[in-house]
């Protein structure tokens, strides 16, 4: 069961993107010996030493490999003594007793093949009784040197994937006698095993057999022993309205170390239910992540059971089980939704990739869709236009995955995925845009069936043009209450008459055998009865969503128009509401036109505020009606340009009330944060019951300039 009112991606993300003045920092680590990132805690806030040692690690990872030689599920894997842990790049790597550094291995680059006999960069500790060893890392910490003596504790380095290893980053960590040789024993302090949501104490002295008996894939934590549904101490919250970004106290990324400039982090957010225990689960996008050396490569944090921080993983491709691999450019995270494809009770994710090139075609585009279960996210699977049975073909610039939508388009009580490919060409019609339709079954998505929309599809109106970006935005709903979700279809560049980029909307209406261009409902400003006019620029289209705002039984559309301009203010923004589109009840058809400037409405007429650049509909008010929330990324609060607001517009008895909307923006005593020039807060929102979280990408975090921010309203 989705927990959120709507799913819904950040559509407007490249947008936004395109339109914000941003400076690539490339992540490059001259040297090994360079400190590339200061630790966001001390260990010693997690662990109480014994007499034996601490774990390596802050936060929950898996065992991937106990390595007793001929033993144990890795045993080809090496010929050591040991135990793998799925530890990302750069997650901090700390001693686990005090002693002194014996050894210190470097020289190897991040993904450096054989280099020191496939150890990579690696260093050892000697703490008399015995030597531990810390293996495959993708740098050490400052100023550390042979003979230096090391607290328990204390950061030595970072993990990687240098030397012989898989694609995907982990911890080697082993122990020795001071002769060099294996040990039967692991001298890690008392650690929690969480097998599901059962928690499991371990001993603080393990024999090697003690450590065959934690299978492979297990959970281990050391931050306050609590397993997801078990008990142990309280997880850590965010207070009420809260900004949370990747340096807010208690967020342990198991994928990285905290905000860092770029990473644009709250791009993209969706809510659901995972591991099936009721409580809300929370993916944020940060497509402009760096992995390893490889900018804007991407990366989603989901943290279970919101509003816990320390619940908290990281997804990249290449890391652990997600396939792919982490490349420049690849944008991991632009685009969310979720929804149970395989309809087994949990709900399942799905990211956009529309920066991966497929080949030597850049910028084609995936999607990863990866499977909900008691223990979390599982099972993903890349699928791109070229996966068998997916029409369109993979080509540069497509940008599939650009946005998502979900909903049960034939009624067969799967959910589907409709992916928006707004790069596509038709012909010879570069950026003219389409869609595919997968549609989910009981093994889950599937290219069977595959159904490919452009605007030259048969019963489709419109035709094919060059920079119609057909599939910019997307969305599921049911309009006429036939019991088929529909697929509404924003076409921001579509020009109408003279007018280049007026833009206008389909509608597909769903049935037994899929959607159909048949009937497709069509509307723009020069639609007849429709206020206003189509004028060059508009991007009417921009943003859409669907919801039943009027109680009819018959689905409206909300259409965001962000680059209207309002009487002679340019780019102001505006948003229309269609009440009955297609005349599928007996209400009258209508059109409601709000912006900033209308009568009741908060917030002043400006230029270049684009309201409407996100559009919402959610009952956030709890009295059973679906409210209407605007996102305005580009709203200036202050002399902070571009800091961003959002609109809340409530419904009483079906009719949209002006008088009583709210304006939120971070200068309000409502947030803990302060408004900042090109925060661009607003640019996604997202609903868990009555509360809104909204995303603020362009938020400097600690000096680091478009880290991104999320907000977490609580109403």
């Amino acid at each position: 069961m989705l927990l959120t009112t709507k799913v819904h991606t950040n559509r407007n993300w490249r947008k936004w993107r395109l339109r914000a003045t941003l400076t690539c920092l490339l992540l490059v680590a001259a040297s090994l010996a360079i400190d590339i990132a200061k630790p966001q805690t001390s260990l010693a806030d997690h662990q109480t030493p014994t007499d034996s040692t601490w774990m390596p690690f802050i936060g929950e990872y898996k065992v991937w490999c106990t390595l007793a030689i001929g033993t144990g599920p890795c045993a080809t894997h090496h010929g050591t003594w040991g135990i793998d842990f799925d530890t990302p790049i750069n997650v901090p790597i700390y001693a686990t007793g005090s002693g002194h550094l014996k050894q210190l291995y470097g020289g190897c680059s991040m993904y450096g093949g054989s280099c020191n006999s496939g150890a990579g960069n690696w260093l050892s500790i000697d703490h008399g009784d015995h030597w531990s060893r810390y293996i495959h890392l993708s740098s050490f910490a400052a100023g550390i040197a042979v003979g230096d003596w090391i607290e328990a504790g204390q950061l030595v380095g970072y993990a990687g994937l240098s030397g012989t290893t898989s694609t995907a980053s982990h911890l080697h960590y082993d122990e020795t006698s001071p002769q060099n040789l294996p040990v039967n024993r692991i001298f890690f302090g008392p650690f929690v095993a969480c097998h599901g949501n059962t928690m499991v104490q371990y001993p603080d002295v393990l024999g090697t057999s003690d450590w065959q008996q934690v299978p492979y894939g297990t959970v281990i934590r050391n931050d306050g022993y609590e397993c997801l549904g078990g008990s142990g101490s309280s997880p850590t919250q965010p207070t009420d309205d809260n900004e949370i970004n990747q340096d807010t106290d208690g967020f342990f990324p198991s994928s990285w170390i905290g905000a860092e400039g770029q990473d644009l982090f709250g791009s993209s957010s969706i809510s659901a239910d995972f591991d099936g225990d009721g409580e809300a689960d929370l993916a944020v996008g940060s497509p402009g992540e760096g992995v390893g050396y490889r900018s804007e490569a991407g990366l989603v944090n989901v943290i279970y059971g919101l509003p816990r921080l320390n619940v908290n993983t990281g997804i990249y491709q290449g890391n652990d089980s997600w396939p792919g691999y982490a490349e420049a450019g690849d944008e991991f995270g632009a685009a969310l939704a979720a929804g149970d494809f395989d309809n087994d009770g949990f709900d399942d994710l799905v990211v956009g990739v529309p920066g991966e090139g497929i080949g030597s075609r850049n910028n084609a585009g995936l999607v990863m869709v990866t499977y909900g279960s008691s223990n979390g996210l599982e099972n993903p699977e890349n699928i791109y236009q070229n996966t068998p049975g997916v029409k369109g073909g993979s080509e540069p610039g497509d940008l599939f995955g650009s946005s998502l939508a979900t909903g049960d388009i034939n009624g067969d009580g799967y959910d589907d995925l409709v992916v928006g490919v707004p790069g596509e060409g038709i012909g010879s019609r570069d950026d003219a845009g389409a869609i595919n339709i997968l549609y989910g079954s009981a093994s889950g998505i599937t290219a069977d069936n595959d159904q490919f929309f452009s605007q030259n599809s048969p019963g489709v109106r419109g035709g094919s043009e060059p920079g119609d970006l057909f599939g910019y935005a997307v969305d599921v709903f049911d309009i006429d209450a036939d019991g088929y979700d529909d697929v509404i279809i924003g076409v921001p560049g579509e020009g109408i008459g003279s007018r280049n980029n007026a833009g206008l909307v389909h509608i597909l209406y769903g049935s037994a055998s899929g959607a159909s261009g048949d009937n497709d409902g069509l509307f723009h400003q020069n639609s007849s009865g429709w206020p206003g006019a189509s004028e060059t620029g508009d991007r009417f289209g921009y943003a859409v969503d669907a919801a039943d705002i009027d109680g009819d039984g018959i689905g409206d559309l909300i259409i965001g128009i962000p680059d209207e301009d309002i009487g002679s203010i340019s780019n102001s923004g505006l948003i229309q509401i269609r009440f009955n589109p297609d005349e599928h009840s007996d209400t009258t058809p209508s059109v409601q036109s709000l912006h900033q400037g209308s009568t009741g409405v908060e917030g002043n007429l400006e230029a270049g505020d684009r309201f409407g650049a996100f559009v919402l509909a959610a009952d956030v008010t709890g009295d059973g009606t679906d409210d209407v929330i605007v996102g305005i990324p580009n709203e200036s609060i202050g002399s902070d340009n571009n800091a961003g607001a959002v609109s809340l517009f409530p419904t009483t008895a079906g009719i949209l009330d002006v008088d009583t909307d709210e304006l939120f923006h971070a200068d309000l005593t409502t947030f803990e944060g302060t408004a900042q020039t090109n925060a661009l807060f607003g640019s996604s929102i997202i609903t868990i019951d009555e509360d809104i979280i909204i995303g603020a990408p362009g938020q400097n975090v600690n000096g680091n300039t478009n880290a991104g921010s999320i907000y977490y309203l609580n109403r």
